[in-house]
């Protein structure tokens, strides 16, 4: 299973919705180390409704996975995932940074993320962009995750994970994602 956010009614306030983190990967202690992506490969560009980003070619399409949207993954050649990225397109007005607030507090139940795994600082931001990266551990095993909030012209923000084991999602591939997530329109879904 991948980090992963499961929908909660109890933040009725946002359309996105938390729960708990999942293990990623395989349940085993010795995990084999999978191929780190080589982003002189072909990428090739995802699309969830009004975001678009770039991944690997072999990152395959699974639809909707623990609470995401438009999810696509690599797999460890094991019958576990070694990296995954998904979309939650949409929610309620508010700012790219509110929206991680959010997503730290609901999901992590703490208020603090650990960045110090990818360089959050010298991803893109702005008002209407807003990131944090996180790790955690299962069975032994040291897991990834980077979050984005972007916002589209209306105000509406989106959240983007891209989480897996350190030898799929590097710093390299967090800033690749980062610089190819891009609105191409406003978000057009409803709000509960």
């Amino acid at each position: 299973m991948i980090a992963a956010l499961a929908l909660a009614s109890t933040l009725a306030a946002c359309s996105f919705e938390a729960g708990d983190l999942e293990p990623v990967g395989r349940e085993s202690e010795a995990v084999e180390s999978t191929t780190a992506p080589d982003l002189d490969t072909e990428l090739r560009t995802v699309t969830a409704e009004h975001l678009t980003a770039r991944v690997p070619a072999d990152w395959q399409s699974v639809g909707d996975a623990d609470g995401w949207s438009y999810v696509h993954q690599l797999d460890d050649g094991d019958g576990g995932v070694a990296g995954r990225i998904g979309f939650i397109p949409g929610g309620m007005p508010m700012s790219a940074q509110e929206a991680i607030d959010w997503f730290v507090n609901g999901v992590e139940e703490t208020g603090a993320t650990n960045d110090d795994f990818a360089p959050t600082t010298a991803l893109r931001t702005g008002e209407d962009r807003a990131n944090t990266s996180y790790t955690y551990q299962s069975a032994g095993q040291e897991y990834r995750g980077q979050v984005w909030a972007i916002s589209d012209s209306n105000g509406i923000p989106s959240l983007i994970q891209l989480s897996g084991t350190p030898e799929a999602i590097t710093p390299e591939l967090v800033a690749q994602v980062d610089e190819s997530l891009d609105v191409t329109g406003a978000w057009s879904g409803s709000t509960p």
